[in-house]
């Protein structure tokens, strides 16, 4: 409950166990209001067919770092950095996934450019799996 990113563990099939207090500041929704709710009603796209595709990074213990777009009780959205990750609680694997309102910071940072003046922009990156070199710890 002490951080500032929602917090859920989310079952396989992709349903909310447990989180944190922040869902309410995050999302709207109370904490006992998040019990088996189907994670793509909080963040857009987040159906089967996306936890299928990052069956394989968390089986091996890559994170997952997606930007996404999250979905307030309210209907409204927001900008929203994502971190998936595989976790073992009781039996079976489950998903711990972050979500943070980039909204603000995104309004506050000024515009940066990387190409050079009549360049095309290269497309954002949505999708980043994070590669772990040498033994895991």
């Amino acid at each position: 409950d002490a951080l500032y990113d929602a917090v859920l563990v989310v079952d396989a099939k992709g349903h909310v166990l447990d989180c944190n207090s922040r869902v309410e500041h995050t999302f709207g929704h109370k904490a006992g209001e998040m019990w088996d709710m189907p994670l793509h009603r909080l963040v857009k796209g987040f159906g089967p067919q996306v936890l299928a595709r990052l069956a394989e990074p968390l089986r091996e213990r890559r994170p997952v770092i997606v930007n996404g777009r999250g979905i307030r009780k309210d209907g409204s959205t927001f900008t929203a950095e994502v971190a998936i990750g595989g976790v073992r609680l009781g039996r079976g694997e489950n998903m711990l996934v972050t979500v943070r309102d980039t909204d603000k910071r995104q309004r506050a940072a000024p515009a940066r450019t990387c190409a050079p003046a009549g360049a095309a922009a290269a497309p954002a990156k949505t999708l980043r799996i994070v590669r772990r070199a040498g033994p895991q710890v």
